[in-house]
């Protein structure tokens, strides 16, 4: 399920339960378009909002869901950093020769790779933060279960002690 899909919930007006909404941007997280701004800003609106969800302690993950989605975020931040010196190079002005016009379209480039916030490079940078605030959202997650399942335990052992 896309970004831009809505929820049966969400079609009849009612707001989605939260495990819906998590459901909703974890199961399109990453399939985000880095070339579109509106679903990048979507993406990192989304993760910002899934750790303070964690935080607020309405979501929680087990150990393996977390080490799963970790690897994906570390996928994209690993990939990020290792190119990342090449990802400044388009910033700067290719020799295409000393026309006017090889001017032109030298400068266009570079607009399009960092010109404004529309541009391919702030939307990268706006996809690191959303990754990075993704994996505390799934280390605070992996926290509320295990604090969740500690207190599952507690009640289990007065229920059923021995």
């Amino acid at each position: 399920m896309g970004f831009d899909e809505k929820s049966l919930a969400e079609q009849q007006g009612t707001p989605p339960a939260a495990g819906d909404a998590t459901a909703k941007f974890l199961g399109g997280v990453f399939e985000t378009d880095v070339t579109d701004t509106s679903q990048v800003m979507a993406f990192n609106k989304g993760a910002h909002d899934l750790k303070a969800l964690a935080s607020d302690g309405g979501f929680a993950i087990n150990e393996a869901g977390m080490t799963e989605y970790i690897k994906l975020c570390d996928m994209f931040l690993d990939g990020y950093s290792s190119r990342q010196r090449e990802l400044m190079r388009l910033t700067e002005r290719a020799k295409l020769g000393s026309s006017p016009y090889a001017y032109k379209v030298a400068d266009h480039n570079i607009t399009v790779a960092n010109g404004d916030r529309h541009s391919l490079i702030p939307n990268l940078d706006l996809m690191k933060d959303g990754y990075e605030r993704l994996k505390e959202a799934f280390e605070i997650a992996r926290k509320n279960y295990r604090e969740t399942e500690a207190e599952h335990d507690k009640v289990f052992k007065k229920i059923l002690p021995g």
